[in-house]
């Protein structure tokens, strides 16, 4: 397999894999095929501290402390996720503090200040500002109300 970054109309960087190079010449003009390694490190990522908070009142809460001293935290009932100006929602989660990520369940949405998406699960990587979203995934530039649905997209958060 071969992971590739798309730039596609605006949306900002997107993550395809494919399965042969000739796949890659398949693809319409509109899209820009990076290399892998333009991807900005940690030390150019927006870098903010994730917060949270219970939006329904019987949510609840398990964290649990491995081996390794980090804590992995289960949470479930609807809660809302902030980082700098995205925030996100879902029915459930799972926080692991060492990974610096949080996966989110059922019902998800998450909106930056340039685009809205929806899906049922989504994973956030804290360093990288990484934003994974799988099933039914709908998303929506802001600007123009385009859309691009499927069944999996990647971008990096949208940072000033």
């Amino acid at each position: 397999m071969i992971k590739r970054l798309l730039a596609i109309a605006g949306f900002g960087l997107l993550a395809s894999t494919v399965s042969a190079p000739s796949i890659l010449a398949q693809q319409p003009d509109s899209l820009q095929v990076l290399p892998t390694d333009s991807l900005p490190g940690p030390e150019a990522a927006g870098n903010c501290t994730l917060t949270w908070d219970p939006i329904d009142p019987d949510t609840r809460s398990l964290s649990i402390r491995e081996a390794s001293g980090q804590h992995v935290t289960y949470l479930s009932g609807r809660y809302l996720w902030t980082c700098d100006t995205a925030t996100m929602e879902a029915d459930s989660a799972v926080k692991y503090d060492g990974l610096r990520r949080v996966d989110l369940f059922g019902n998800v949405t998450y909106q930056d200040s340039i685009r809205t998406l929806r899906s049922e699960l989504l994973t956030y990587f804290e360093i990288q500002d990484l934003v994974i979203a799988q099933e039914e995934v709908e998303l929506t530039r802001l600007v123009d109300q385009s859309r691009l649905t499927g069944p999996h997209v990647e971008f990096l958060r949208a940072v000033s």
